[in-house]
Formats: structure tokens, sequence, C-alpha cells
């Protein structure tokens, strides 16, 4: 999987879902279980061209591998866009493997 994360190395900040950047924002056209969750993309040209975004600037894209005991995933969007929920005992910066651009 592939997630658009903020620094280099990646921090657990790169790690917070919508809901917990923005508490009181209305999401339209989608789930409080999406907004709780973070979004990731199984291709990596699909967080590549989110990347082309405005608002995406200066982000970059992590590899993760996700193994057993990672959460839950499932497929919440066009092309390859899941949304992952870490389970709370997870490490998830050990699921980065060094392959930040």
């Amino acid at each position: 999987m592939f997630r658009l994360v903020r620094t280099i190395p990646p921090t657990e900040d790169d790690f917070r879902s919508q809901r917990a950047e923005k508490p009181d924002q209305v999401f339209a056209g989608v789930t409080e279980c999406q907004v709780r969750g973070l979004s990731v993309h199984a291709d990596r040209a699909d967080s590549e061209r989110v990347l082309k975004l405005p608002k995406m600037k200066g982000r970059h894209v992590c590899r993760l591998s996700l193994t057993a005991g990672a959460g839950r995933v499932q497929q919440t969007g066009q092309r390859s866009h899941h949304t992952w929920w870490p389970f709370a005992d997870y490490d998830v910066l050990a699921c980065c493997d060094g392959d930040v651009r």
C-alpha cells in the first residue's frame, strides 16, 4: 500500500485521520467510518496522481507493508483507493518500509 505523508521520515502525525485533524468539519460524500480511517492506495501511480492536487503540495509517497495485525482495509474509492483502520496497538511507523519519495 501507499500513503501520502508530510514528513521524511514519516511521523505519527502522518497517520492521523481526517476526523482527528478536523474534529468539527462536516465531510460530504463519505461515511463517518471512512473519515476515521486512513487513505491508502494499492497502486503507487494513484498516490502520485493525488500528489498533483494543489492541497497535496509538498507531500511524499510512502510505501507501507501492512502485515497481519495491521488492522482492517477496505476499498472505498475509485481505482485503488482504500481506507485503512489500523488497530490501536499497531505501530504504524513500523509498516513504513523506508521507500519515501
